[in-house]
């Protein structure tokens, strides 16, 4: 899957990758459960530097129904 892939990429870029932090948060909302879970843990990975509405997301990705995000 590309998305879950270009999510992953973003991960390995690290925190330059801070600029893409809107994309992935709007990730946690794709149809497929493994771009949603890719982008919870690059999200997670970047640490508490993206801010509240990072946290916000991640928070609520905590009741996405798939037990893998």
């Amino acid at each position: 899957n590309v998305r879950r892939r270009a999510a992953q990429a973003l991960g390995s870029i690290g925190a330059a990758s801070k600029s893409a932090l809107p994309a992935l948060v709007g990730a946690l909302g794709d149809e497929a459960t493994e771009v949603r879970q890719a982008a919870a843990q690059v999200l997670g990975e970047l640490g508490v530097g993206g801010g509240e509405s990072v946290a916000d997301a991640l928070v609520g990705a905590l009741k996405d129904p798939a037990p893998d995000v």
